[in-house]
């Protein structure tokens, strides 16, 4: 099984990551200097993440998951979808606070994708269009 492992800073970019650099760098995402990465399949299975803005006392990030037609967004039912964060994903935008979710969620979606080889984590709440 192949992986890509892809991040605004070079010196994560790679093949074949290991799961401790991967949760590095996410760890290490703070809405300014590292603020996206992603994790691609070989067959086309991706996640991203982006964010890390300190919203409310806690990192916000976004995650999406992408299979073919299929797009999901990983959700926080705590918070209101009428109610926005400023998340920045390369650039600042405007997200619903119920996508952005806290880092135990980002490394659960994260790193249940790298363990099965591209699946969605079942166990978390997401929407797909």
């Amino acid at each position: 099984m192949s992986w890509m492992f892809l991040f605004a800073e070079g010196e994560f970019n790679g093949e074949n990551p290991t799961w401790e650099k991967i949760e590095q760098f996410i760890r290490l995402m703070d809405g300014k200097k590292y603020n996206a990465m992603a994790l691609e399949m070989e067959e086309g299975e991706l996640i991203t993440c982006g964010g890390g803005n300190l919203i409310k006392g806690k990192r916000r990030y976004t995650v999406s998951y992408v299979l073919g037609e299929d797009n999901c967004s990983l959700t926080n039912p705590e918070e209101s979808n009428e109610e926005y964060f400023t998340i920045t994903v390369q650039t600042p935008d405007e997200i619903p606070a119920n996508l952005c979710v806290c880092i135990d969620d980002v490394l659960q979606a994260v790193k249940y994708f790298y363990e099965t080889n591209g699946k969605r984590n079942p166990n978390l709440n997401w929407e797909c269009l």
